[in-house]
Order: C-alpha cells, then structure tokens, then sequence
C-alpha cells in the first residue's frame, strides 16, 4: 500500500463514531470516499451519547480532539455518526420500535451537535445516523 500523505500533515476533520464492529467500516469509507473528507478518528461506545451526556469519557476525548485534531492537525470540521442498534444505549430491543430508536439517536446527536458548537465555534459539525435497509448500510447526514 502506498503511503499517500508525504507532504501532508493536515487533517480535514475529526471523525467520531462507535467502535462498534458492524458498523465502523462502513463509517470510515463513507466519509473517506462519499463525503471525500481525510480524518483524525476518535472511537468511542455510543460517541453521541457521551457527548451529550458530558461525561467523563467524553471530557477525556474534549482533550485529545483540542491538542491532536485542533491544534497539530488543524481540522475544519468535525464529524459525528450514530448507528442503528447501538449498545451505549441497550440496541434495539431497548426500544419500542426502529422509529422511536431513530428519533433517540438523532436527539443525542442534535445535543452533541449544540455541545461541539459551544467547544468548537470555528469548526463545522456534521452529524449523521447509519442505519441497516434491505441489507445495505444507509446513512443520512446533516451538515451546519
């Protein structure tokens, strides 16, 4: 494989999702080749939801994105995507249908979203839910 970033030490975003193994892959080329976007990535279970809540795996990750993404990396945006069916909040069984899962994960993203804005007024913040339809990953996005 070659190494591609010679001249480059600059990154466009930050990209935070799950570490969920189901779903990560699909994220990372989605916003490497349809979003056509160079990250630093941030992992965490349920990244929305600890963002939201401001805890403290999320003030640990505050710190992080501020000196690597931020500072070394100089990034411009700052992207979010939930999945279907996320662990950090029970999965799906924990809801009373996909609708009602859906509507939780795009609440917590819309308090993340307002949370990176108040940490990161320079930046753009995308946030985005992946969900499962007819076997293929289908993500949907909402950009500032």
């Amino acid at each position: 494989m070659k190494y591609i970033y010679q001249n480059k030490h600059e990154a466009d975003a930050a990209l935070i999702i799950c570490m969920d193994f189901r779903f990560y892959v699909a994220c990372l080329d989605y916003v490497k080749n349809i979003m056509g976007l160079d990250f630093d990535l941030v992992t965490m279970a349920g990244s929305q939801k600890n963002i939201a809540e401001g805890n403290e795996l999320w003030q640990a990750t505050l710190k992080t994105i501020q000196n690597v993404c931020v500072k070394m990396h100089h990034i411009k945006k700052i992207v979010v995507l939930a999945h279907q069916d996320c662990g950090a909040y029970g999965g799906s069984k924990n809801f009373a249908g996909s609708a009602e899962e859906e509507q939780k994960y795009r609440d917590d993203l819309a308090k993340a979203k307002k949370c990176l804005r108040q940490e990161f007024s320079e930046l753009e913040i995308i946030v985005g839910y992946c969900r499962i339809v007819d076997g293929e990953y289908d993500f949907s996005i909402t950009a500032e």
